[in-house]
């Protein structure tokens, strides 16, 4: 049985990258732990206790034996924060040293990065080839720490890594207590019946990725020999919020008010990014469907809201 090392594995996407995992393999699940298990706990998963800015607390999970691979998925920020939120500065540096220390121990790495924040928004359809201009302090963070990557390959001449750059990522577990999110605030606003803030318009087009998707991707992309180094992950589907807000009124089967507010630079009309290259590669990688991805995503809040 293999071991995974997965860092940031008590958040959103690192929750459900632990329980896809933990299905074959060995997990470590690395993170603070600051408030209760975000996973279900098997006999396949270690809790790793650690705060990932502190060498001292996280080194010891490098020298289990037979480790296949490490997954960075630490979160913390969002796109709509300032530096006044100081992780999004804070997590450079834990980032590179960790993943110096991987690079240092020959081990696969994959990097959960962002597609949406690194393009800058147009009416093109982006590929990895596509110019990067983050345009948020989020993109700037996952930029510096996808260049670091690459150097550190080049430090260590170890070229075992993969950089997934996903898409508007939904489902259970998405953080509702935060600027953004609008699958996840959406639901919560049909299920607690209040309004959802609305920032521009309800025309505002994304590619929403369902988590389990993106959870299968990142197994996967540990079992092949990849062409390259990037790869934009994305359903390849656009929907506006109106769509998104149809669906959820209809599994709620109660109606969802807007509260409209302006238009922040955070908030583009549309964000189009090609998922050609990854399915050229990952052969019968399958998406989700909108309406079973949302159904997944309103059981899970209902549960826990109701």
């Amino acid at each position: 049985m293999k071991t995974y090392l997965v860092f940031g594995a008590n958040g959103f996407i690192g929750a459900s990258l632990v329980e896809q995992f933990a299905k074959e393999n060995k997990v470590v699940a690395i993170d603070r732990f600051s408030r209760e298990l975000n996973f279900k706990k098997t006999q396949n998963i270690e809790v790793g206790r650690a705060d990932v800015t502190k060498e001292t607390s996280y080194k010891k999970f490098f020298d289990q034996k037979g480790v296949a691979g490490i997954v960075w998925a630490v979160g913390g920020v969002v796109p709509a924060d300032t530096l006044a939120n100081e992780e999004i500065l804070n997590l450079i540096e834990p980032a590179i040293k960790i993943l110096r220390d991987g690079f240092e121990k020959k081990i696969p790495i994959i990097l959960v990065s962002s597609a949406g924040m690194l393009y800058k928004p147009g009416k093109l359809l982006f590929t990895e080839n596509s110019p990067v201009e983050p345009w948020t302090w989020y993109g700037l963070q996952k930029l510096i720490i996808e260049r670091s990557l690459t150097l550190l390959a080049n430090d260590f001449g170890n070229s075992k890594f993969t950089i997934l750059r996903a898409t508007s990522v939904y489902g259970e577990r998405q953080p509702t207590e935060k600027s953004q999110g609008v699958v996840g605030k959406l639901v919560k606003s049909a299920i607690i019946e209040a309004p959802f803030v609305l920032y521009g318009s309800a025309a505002a087009k994304r590619d929403y990725l369902y988590v389990g998707d993106l959870a299968k991707i990142v197994e996967k992309a540990f079992k092949q020999n990849l062409k390259y180094k990037v790869y934009n992950v994305s359903s390849g589907k656009l929907y506006t919020i109106s769509e998104l807000k149809k669906i959820i009124e209809h599994l709620a089967g109660k109606k969802i008010d807007f509260q409209k507010m302006p238009k922040r630079e955070i908030d583009p009309a549309s964000i189009s990014v090609s998922n050609k290259r990854l399915l050229a590669e990952l052969k019968n990688t399958e998406f989700t469907d909108i309406k079973e991805g949302l159904n997944n995503t309103f059981k899970w809040y209902k549960e826990r809201l109701s």
